[in-house]
C-alpha cells in the first residue's frame, strides 16, 4: 500500500516567481488640461473611476479641513438632498468613497457600465454644485468625532503620533492631529475655502479603468474633460506648496519618547522611526527587500526573533514611509507593559545584524519570492491594479517605474541587503516611542 504521509520537515519543491507583463495603461489628456489613465478590462461590464486631487492634510490650513470636504460633498449636490443623492447611487448599484492622504484627495467611483452615465451626472454635480449644508455638516462632525474618540484609545495610534511629534515638531502638516477644540472650529466656511482652492479640473488626475469602450470614454469626456469645473479659486502651484511643506526632520530629538495614555492598560506600543532620503532605481529595490526581510512579512526576522522564539507580542512589522523628498522606516508593535524594554533591544539587535552578516542566498531567494507574490496579489481581480496604481501616482512613480524595480529586486545579491542595511538601517538614526497606560 502508498504512504502518502507527508514530511513536514522537508520544504516542497518551487519555481521562483517572476512578474514580467503588467496591465497596459494609456495616458491621455482631456481637452480641460486633465491626465487620464485608463484600463481597458476585457470581460467585465463594471468601470471604475478614481478622481485624484492634489494637496490633501498637507496643504489644509486647519485639522479635519481635507477629509470633512470630500465627506461634504457627497451631502447635497444642487437641488438633491442627502438621502435624493444616497436613494440614487442605491438604485443604480454604485459606491461612492472618500479618502484623503498626505497629499491626495481621491473620490472613486465604481458602477455598472450601462448605468455610468446617470453615475456621472451626479458625481458631476459634486464637483459643480455641492450645498455644503449646516445640518450635514454636524453628522459629518459626528462621524469624524466618533473615529478621533476611537483612535485616541490605541496605544498604536498614539505611539505613532508621539514619535512623528519628536520628529518633526507640532508645527509640522504631518503632525497636526486634531483636537477636540478642531471639532468646535470646524465650519461650512473652512469647508468652502478648501473646495475652492484645491477640488478642481486644474488640479486633478482622473484614473479610469474596467470595460472601457467608445461610449464611455465619451461619457467621461463630456462630463470631466471639456471644460472647467470645481471651486472658483484654484490653487495655481499645489505641487510646489506640498513640497515646501515636506518633513524636515529635527536634529536634536530624543531617542526615546514616551507617551501617558488617559486610561490605564496592560497592553503599551512600541514605534520606532529611521528618517532616510527617497531612494529611486538599484538603491530602493534594495532598501525595499532590506525592510520585508527586517519586517515585512510573517516570517521576517523579527517575527522569527520577537514573536516565535521569545513570545513578546503577536505581530510585529516594518514597512517604509514615503514622503516628498524623504522616506521613513517605520517598526512597530504592541506587547505587554512589562516586556517594552526587552523589546526594543530585541528590534536593535536584528537592526545590527542586517547590517553585519549578508543573509544566505536562501533567505534571500525567500525574500524575493514573498514580494513578487505579493505584487502579483495586487492583480488578483480586475479592478485591484488601479488601487496600485493610484498609490504610485501619488509617490510620484510611473508603470515604469514599478516594472524596472521588479527588474532591479531579481538582479539583487546578498551581500546588496548587507551594504543597504549599513547604509540606511543605522541603529543610532532610529527614534523609539513608546505609549502606554
Amino acid at each position: 500500500m502508498e504512504n502518502n504521509t507527508i514530511d513536514r520537515k522537508r520544504q516542497p519543491q518551487h519555481s521562483d516567481i517572476k512578474i514580467n507583463a503588467y496591465p497596459e495603461v494609456e495616458t491621455k489628456k482631456m481637452k480641460n488640461g486633465i491626465q487620464l489613465f485608463v484600463m481597458n478590462i476585457q470581460n467585465t461590464d463594471l468601470v471604475r473611476i478614481d478622481f485624484m486631487f492634489r494637496g490633501g492634510a498637507w496643504v489644509q490650513d486647519k485639522p479635519l479641513q481635507a477629509i470633512a470636504t470630500l465627506m461634504m460633498l457627497k451631502e447635497g449636490a444642487g437641488k438633491l438632498s442627502p438621502q435624493q443623492i444616497n436613494q440614487m447611487i442605491d438604485f443604480y448599484g454604485a459606491k461612492i468613497y472618500v479618502k484623503h492622504s498626505r497629499t491626495y484627495c481621491n473620490l472613486s467611483v465604481l458602477c455598472l457600465k450601462k448605468f455610468i452615465k446617470d453615475v456621472c451626472k451626479i458625481v458631476a454635480l459634486f464637483f459643480n454644485s455641492p450645498t455644503f449644508n449646516d445640518n450635514s455638516l454636524q453628522l459629518v462632525k459626528q462621524q469624524l468625532f466618533t473615529n478621533y474618540n476611537i483612535k485616541k484609545e490605541k496605544v498604536g495610534e498614539m505611539a505613532e503620533r508621539a514619535l512623528f511629534t519628536e520628529l518633526l515638531g507640532y508645527n509640522h502638516p504631518a503632525t497636526s492631529y486634531e483636537t477636540e477644540e478642531d471639532f468646535k472650529n470646524l465650519n461650512k466656511a473652512l469647508i468652502e475655502d478648501y473646495y475652492n482652492r484645491f477640488l478642481n479640473s486644474d488640479n486633478c488626475k482622473v484614473v479610469l479603468a474596467g470595460g472601457v469602450d467608445a461610449n464611455v470614454m465619451e461619457i467621461i469626456n463630456n462630463f470631466f474633460g471639456n471644460t472647467y469645473w470645481g471651486g472658483d479659486k484654484p490653487v495655481l502651484n499645489v505641487g510646489k506648496m506640498i513640497c515646501d511643506r515636506d518633513i524636515k526632520p529635527k536634529t536634536n530629538c530624543n531617542n526615546r519618547v514616551e507617551y501617558k495614555m488617559a486610561n490605564k492598560s496592560m497592553q503599551a506600543a512600541v514605534a520606532a522611526v529611521n528618517v532616510l532620503p527617497r531612494l529611486k532605481g538599484k538603491e530602493l529595490a534594495a532598501l525595499l527587500i532590506t525592510n520585508d526581510m527586517l519586517g515585512g512579512f510573517f516570517g521576517s526576522r523579527l517575527m522569527a526573533n520577537i514573536r516565535e522564539k521569545n513570545g513578546l507580542t503577536y505581530g510585529i512589522a516594518s514597512t517604509i514611509r514615503n514622503f516628498v523628498n524623504y522616506a521613513a522606516v517605520y517598526i512597530h508593535t504592541e506587547t505587554s507593559n512589562d516586556y517594552v524594554d526587552r523589546v526594543i533591544e530585541e528590534i536593535k539587535l536584528e537592526i545590527e545584524a542586517m547590517a553585519k552578516q549578508p543573509p544566505t542566498s536562501e533567505e534571500l531567494n525567500r525574500v524575493k519570492n514573498y514580494f513578487c507574490g505579493k505584487s502579483a496579489r495586487t492583480y488578483e481581480t480586475n479592478l485591484d491594479f488601479p488601487t496600485h496604481l493610484i498609490n504610485n501616482i501619488a509617490l510620484g512613480f510611473s508603470i515604469e517605474d514599478i516594472a524596472q524595480i521588479h527588474e532591479d529586486i531579481q538582479k539583487l545579491k546578498p551581500q546588496d541587503i548587507a551594504e543597504c542595511a549599513k547604509r540606511y538601517l543605522d541603529t543610532n538614526g532610529f527614534i523609539y516611542a513608546v505609549a502606554r497606560g
